[in-house]
């Protein structure tokens, strides 16, 4: 996918620098002193950390950058280049992560007397923003996926009601390799309830596909466009998960009239940090440039090395005897998704959080996601052919020497549900509030906490 390579942010941050001519540098007498110079006694260990990250920590908001909250600088014309290049009308950038966009994005949609409907599967930042919200806030019926065809009964059945749905919030890019196909979920949602007109979607995981043509065409923002100014469409994304930014950096995707994208910034002004991170908005503008010019080819890149280990587990007789590679579920507006691949070992007679300690201990290689008989490999674009080489040798070894068996201790259960009990990773609810505890919950509890999975109350 071509477009524009400039990075007008990152250029202003790097005009500001000295590089090696100190006079040049900005003397702040405002704050962060590590942006003048690495402390005397733990300089080398501030350097083997950080590098040159701290210089371009700077502090001069407004008369050297731009201003965050109202930029008409290099940062609104990042914010243009990302807005084109993702498909919004417009687009804001975040440093304190997804878990504050989604915050950003519900409170715009909040206010006494609307509805909401929310995705039972979404991300907690979702249920913790619903729990403080005015609107009304329903659970959509859901199983461990979001049921697409649920959902929209549940719009329907409102809107014979007399009382539609104001707005829909969905996880749409899970932790387990299943995409929604955003487009066929709006028109579903539509035909069930004309009157719901707006739609927040999650998409932390798959910021990168807005640059792969056909994953692109499976994106809220596709979606959006696709209804024809019919429907008002807020996307977050956590840039960091998919492209080359800096941990935290999200985005926020906006389409609608002008007046609902101010009323996002507003809410965002409302939420975010007041300093934000100066390195991370760099690398909000670095990583959309650079998904401009290679974006396409690593994410097919990605989807062949993925395609590879799927084959590599079902044809070596090393690999095919231990692990097998897991078809994800799918249904109504549900997609595999490509660059994800969950790899049952039941035949290794360990369990998934077994099998992710070995590979980081024997092996320095690290997967998050663990079920109780697998793991899920994410094949980002960071991931090349010697790193899955290196995985499946370190998959050859475990097949030869499986690790001993572990145990852990286990949750007492409720009985009527008062707060969501979440499971991190991925962060998606348990038990939502009003939802009766059984014998069922608890059994799921004590698999996730033997898998090494934190099961916690998420308080509101």
């Amino acid at each position: 996918m071509a477009g524009s390579t400039a990075t007008p942010f990152a250029d202003a941050v790097l005009r500001l620098r000295g590089r090696d001519r100190p006079e040049l540098d900005v003397a702040s007498f405002h704050a962060l002193p590590w942006s003048q110079a690495a402390p005397g006694p733990l300089r080398d260990k501030y350097l083997d950390l950080f590098g040159s990250f701290p210089l371009a920590d700077l502090t001069c908001s407004g008369v050297g950058l731009d201003s965050f909250f109202r930029p008409t600088g290099p940062l609104a014309r990042a914010q243009r280049l990302a807005a084109d290049a993702f498909g919004s009308d417009h687009t804001y950038f975040l440093t304190c992560g997804t878990t504050a966009a989604n915050q950003v994005a519900m409170d715009a949609i909040d206010a006494p007397g609307r509805r909401i409907l929310l995705d039972r599967t979404a991300h907690q930042s979702l249920h913790a923003a619903a729990a403080r919200a005015a609107a009304q806030v329903d659970h959509a019926p859901a199983g461990p996926l979001l049921d697409v065809d649920a959902l929209a009964a549940r719009l329907a059945a409102a809107a014979a009601d007399g009382r539609p749905y104001d707005a829909v919030v969905v996880g749409a890019s899970t932790y387990d390799g299943v995409l929604c196909d955003v487009p066929a979920l709006v028109r579903m949602c539509r035909a069930a309830s004309p009157a719901t007109r707006t739609f927040l979607v999650d998409e932390a995981w798959s910021a990168i596909n807005a640059f792969h043509p056909e994953l692109r065409a499976l994106g809220g923002l596709a979606a959006a466009r696709a209804s024809a100014g019919e429907v008002r469409m807020l996307v977050t994304q956590s840039a960091h998960k998919s492209m080359n930014a800096a941990r935290q950096g999200s985005y926020l995707h906006v389409v609608g009239h002008p007046g609902f994208v101010e009323q996002v910034g507003a809410c965002l002004r409302g939420r975010h940090t007041t300093s934000p991170s100066i390195p991370i908005l760099a690398s909000l503008d670095l990583c959309r440039a650079h998904a401009e010019a290679d974006g396409e080819r690593l994410v097919r890149r990605a989807i062949e090395l993925a395609d590879g280990v799927r084959r590599a587990l079902a044809d070596d007789p090393a690999l095919k005897a231990a692990f097998a590679a897991v078809p994800p579920p799918v249904g109504p507006a549900l997609v595999a998704d490509p660059t994800k691949l969950m790899v049952d070992v039941s035949r290794l007679e360990m369990t998934g959080e077994q099998v992710r300690a070995a590979l980081f201990d024997r092996h320095r290689i690290y997967v998050a996601r663990v079920v109780r008989d697998g793991f899920l490999l994410n094949f980002h674009i960071g991931v090349d052919g010697v790193r899955v080489r290196r995985l499946l040798d370190a998959l050859r070894d475990l097949a030869d020497r499986p690790a001993p068996p572990t145990g852990g201790p286990f949750p007492e259960p409720g009985s009527v549900v008062t707060q969501a009990i979440v499971a991190y990773p991925p962060g998606v609810p348990v038990a939502v509030p009003g939802e009766l505890w059984t014998a069922a919950h608890r059994r799921h509890v004590e698999d996730l906490r033997r898998d090494g999975i934190d099961v916690f109350v998420l308080k509101g």
